[in-house]
């Protein structure tokens, strides 16, 4: 189960909860300014996961943003994809997540991209 936290400045704020993943959840319009928190729990032999800003209701669509930590790879790669074509790849070797271990992740969407944080309890 995860849960999904939406804050929007001055615009209210947006919650989901006990979410089965993998899940698609419609967001209004994110703006600069716009914080995501995801609360969840990797799978004890999880290969990876990941959570995609899509601009339609799928994966087909653009993505604006894509956080894939691969615990196998001991990798997070992030990415956007637009006309169906992936970008250049972002790859940080400082995975902290870890099989079986729950973890937050805020999301800040800037007016130059997104800014990440992750926390994981050991």
């Amino acid at each position: 189960m995860a849960s999904v936290s939406l804050e929007k400045k001055g615009e209210g704020h947006y919650e989901h909860h006990g979410t089965p993943v993998p899940c698609s959840i419609s967001l209004p319009t994110l703006h600069a300014g716009t914080k995501i928190l995801i609360e969840g729990k990797t799978l004890p032999n999880a290969k990876g996961f990941s959570v995609n800003f899509c601009a339609g209701h799928n994966m087909d669509h653009d993505i604006a943003f894509h956080y894939n930590p691969r615990l196998e790879m001991n990798r997070v790669v992030s990415n956007t994809k637009h006309n169906g074509g992936w970008g250049a790849e972002q790859i940080s070797n400082d995975v902290p997540f870890g099989h079986d271990k729950p973890f937050k992740l805020k999301i800040k969407l800037t007016s130059n991209g997104y800014e990440v944080w992750e926390q994981v309890f050991h």
